[in-house]
Formats: structure tokens, sequence, C-alpha cells
């Protein structure tokens, strides 16, 4: 049962680390996008401004398209933050030191492809091998042996004995104690039996 504890403990951290690894990904992914976004709202207000000095367009238009620039500015704030904090939890997730840099070796898409191929909706599932479906059978199997033993507890029970004792008297001539006997309990009653006999030697 420990061996499938230890599994099963093994099998949760790496999802853990599987998981935390994906959300970088998806961290990183989306500060390029917001950064694309900014670039692409920058170049927009400047190309703006150069209308707005020309007469072509109103002050206003430029304006909005400030107020939209500070706040694609303060989302990419945010994305990164979002970053690090991904980091720091896979770092946490890994045991790795917070103070290193680490590298992420696989893209977004090259993680996506590979859960596509390990989708458990395209293969055949057995709850037999399931670590959890094996932790419970072994539970319920120890559950069974303890109830066994107290059921046990009332069973009656039968005990014997016997004991040699050898003792010397004062002039020299050896004795055999024998006692002997049997007991029997079930339950609360109590039933014993031994008797004493003293052989010479």
């Amino acid at each position: 049962m420990a061996e499938t504890a230890i599994s099963n403990s093994k099998t949760e951290i790496k999802a853990m680390v599987r998981e935390a690894y994906y959300n970088v990904l998806v961290a990183d992914k989306n500060l390029s996008l917001v950064d694309s976004v900014l670039i692409n709202t920058q170049k927009l207000w400047k190309e703006v401004e150069i209308f707005e000095k020309n007469g072509m367009i109103k002050p206003e238009e430029v304006m909005q398209l400030e107020l939209a620039y500070n706040r694609i500015l303060s989302t990419r704030q945010n994305a990164f933050r979002q970053t690090e904090i991904a980091r720091n939890l896979l770092k946490l997730q890994m045991g790795y030191d917070f103070d290193k840099s680490i590298t992420l070796t696989e893209n977004l898409d090259q993680v996506l492809a590979s859960i596509e191929q390990a989708n458990p909706v395209t293969e055949e599932f057995n709850v037999a091998q399931n670590q959890n479906y094996i932790l419970m059978e072994q539970q319920q199997q120890l559950d069974g042996y303890n109830l066994r033993n107290e059921k046990a507890k009332y069973l009656p029970s039968v005990g014997a004995f016997l004991l040699i004792h050898k003792m010397l008297t004062e002039m020299n001539s050896a004795f055999l104690k024998i006692s002997h006997g049997i007991q029997l309990q079930y339950g609360e009653f109590q039933y014993k039996f031994q008797s004493h006999q003293a052989v010479r030697n």
C-alpha cells in the first residue's frame, strides 16, 4: 500500500510540474500577444497624431488612442508579472533555485500537440490500473483484515501449560514439582483447571 501511495504521489507531482510548465508557456504567449498589440497601437497612435496635426481628424480620436495605449501598457505589466509568477511556481514545483533563471525547451504548440496525442479520451480506460482505485482496494483489504481481528477477539480461546520445577530439600533429596493446566476463555466467561504433583527424583 505504501508503494502505491508513493507512486500516486509521484504521479501527482509530475502532473503539478506539467501544469506549471504549461502555465509558463501560456503566460509567455499571452505576453507576446500583448506586446504585438502594444506595438501596433503605438504605431497607430503616432500615425493618427500626424493626421491630427494636419487637421484631418479630431484631437479626441488621438486622446482615445493614447488612452487605449496606456490601458494596453498596464495590461502588459500585468502579463509580465503573470509570467514571473508562473516561472516561480514552476521552480517551486520542481524544487529549483528561485535565483537561477530557467529556460523552457518546448513551445506552446509542441506541448499542445503532445497533449492531443496523449488524450485520455482516445485511450481505453482500465479502472484497475488507476492508482487511486488500487489504493482504495488495498485499503479495503486492510479493513477486511482488521474486521477479522476484531471478530476473532470474541472467539473462544484455549491455552495449556506445563511447568516442571526441581527442588532440593534440607536432606539433599530432590523432588520434581509438576504443574499443568488448561484455560478456556469465551467472552467474559473464563474457566481454569490446573493441578500440581510432586514426584521424588
